[in-house]
């Protein structure tokens, strides 16, 4: 059985990311709202401590967030919407080259949205004044 990633936009809901399973046909479909993608990537930013974790998790958010497709929108503006700019933004004083790396292209890439640049611009702003 091999996995396919699949892109559905919906006109009156959020877009979704599909995974669909298949052998020869289509078997099984399985559609998953970007939201339940982004969450556990941000608590794992929030809440572990291990560098190989973070890292992986904040590349996670850097390749979902990356270019200019509907998902990768969605996955910006959620990344925003469930408070996870100020949780990468205070990464980047860890001490770990490679998570602070990971964490810096992440940003990078949730900065395509204006909105969301203005943020980690305050954001940052607010953390070095501490």
């Amino acid at each position: 059985m091999t996995g396919t990633l699949s892109v559905l936009h919906s006109t009156t809901g959020p877009t979704t990311l599909c995974c669909i399973d298949a052998v020869e046909e289509f078997v099984d479909f399985e559609c998953v709202p970007v939201l339940q993608v982004v969450l556990p990537y941000l608590n794992l930013l929030s809440n572990c401590s291990n560098p190989e974790t973070l890292e992986a998790a904040a590349g996670a958010i850097q390749n979902l967030s990356a270019c200019y497709w509907q998902p990768s929108i969605d996955v910006r503006a959620a990344v925003r919407k469930e408070k996870g700019l100020p949780i990468l933004v205070e990464l980047l004083r860890m001490e770990v080259d490679r998570v602070v790396c990971a964490v810096a292209t992440a940003l990078r890439n949730l900065a395509i949205d204006q909105r969301n640049k203005e943020l980690i611009g305050i954001v940052g702003t607010c953390l070095s004044a501490m």
